[in-house]
């Protein structure tokens, strides 16, 4: 007897710690899930999220970690997902101001496949609550995650269309979170909105990671994407005053594919600017007598812009001053 009633006051505590709305409510109910279906791993994800907000961070990742790939056909676990949804509905409400309440809802929506929404909600995230946004996504089996990038970084495309840059930026950082690594594509759409905010220290540092990865298995060998990335970087590079570097990127941009380099640099800081930088360059390397260097961004610079009549003279006192048959033509 003491025992049944020993057992039946947990439960109420259960329920009452269920109706409280509270992590340890969740946590309570997650906890009598996995009892009933000790088997199935939605009240297992459930379980550790609450965890999570607890505070017990071990915990939550040691039950996560025992979480094997949960059967997406088995109609139990959907119910399980679809129930645990309704619950932190209930808890949090239909749209809940906090935003890692709203990212939370957005890791059940994503188990639902409803990837758009779950994007979306992610992104509320701000750039401090990262660790949040990597333990949710951690969350996900690899086909969620994956799918969930994709949706942040098509619903990005659509609202940068609009000028909405911010919104654009906080999807892609989702994107970037969840499978950046393996989707240089991301890095490059969110190096762009940072270019668009004015933020080109942290473009160049995304662009890093993209052409780091050039010529693996992750990244590019096509010339052409090669010499964008780095004409990008270049432009970031050179609008924060890094023109030494920035000429390095052009420079070798126009060696892998000539046409694109320069189609790059008429959208982005045009002919004559670029020429300019270079003549800056190539003018500090004469001074310094490094006339190999000086004759390699004279050139450079007159293939952005052949009608600059500084670099055309510094061009020619160059050949005059220099012996070396392979350079004078």
């Amino acid at each position: 007897m003491l025992e049944e009633k020993s057992s039946s006051g947990e439960a109420q505590s259960k329920r009452d710690n269920h109706r409280s709305g509270t992590p340890a409510g969740v946590q309570a109910l997650a906890s009598l899930l996995m009892e009933l279906q000790p088997s199935s791993d939605g009240p297992q994800i459930l379980a550790a999220d609450a965890l999570y907000q607890l505070g017990r961070v071990e915990e939550a990742y040691r039950l996560l970690l025992a979480a094997g790939t949960p059967n997406l056909r088995a109609p139990v676990l959907a119910r399980e997902r679809t129930a645990a949804g309704a619950h932190l509905c209930q808890v949090f409400g239909q749209e809940p101001r906090d935003a890692v309440a709203q990212a939370r809802l957005g890791v059940m929506e994503a188990w639902q496949q409803n990837y758009c929404s779950a994007a979306r909600r992610l992104s509320k995230l701000s750039e401090k609550d990262l660790p949040i946004l990597d333990f949710l996504l951690a969350l996900l089996p690899f086909n969620h995650r994956k799918c969930t990038a994709q949706a942040a970084a098509q619903e990005a495309s659509s609202v940068s269309l609009c000028g909405q840059w911010d919104q654009a930026l906080a999807l892609l950082t989702v994107a970037v979170q969840a499978e950046g690594h393996l989707k240089p594509q991301y890095l490059r759409q969110r190096a762009a909105c940072f270019a668009q905010l004015g933020l080109h220290e942290r473009a160049i540092s995304d662009l890093d990671k993209v052409i780091q990865g050039h010529g693996r298995a992750s990244g590019s060998d096509d010339p052409k994407i090669r010499a964008e990335d780095l004409c990008r970087r270049g432009r970031s590079l050179v609008l924060c005053s890094k023109e030494g570097a920035a000429l390095e990127d052009f420079t070798q941009a126009l060696n892998l594919h000539r046409d694109q380099t320069i189609q790059c640099v008429e959208a982005g800081l045009g002919g004559p600017h670029l020429a300019e930088c270079f003549l800056r360059g190539a003018l500090q390397h004469y001074g310094e007598q490094q006339l190999t260097k000086a004759w390699t961004l004279i050139e450079s610079g007159l293939t952005v812009d052949g009608e600059n009549a500084e670099l055309r003279r510094l061009r020619a006192r160059v050949k005059r001053e220099v012996a070396i048959p392979c350079i004078v033509n």
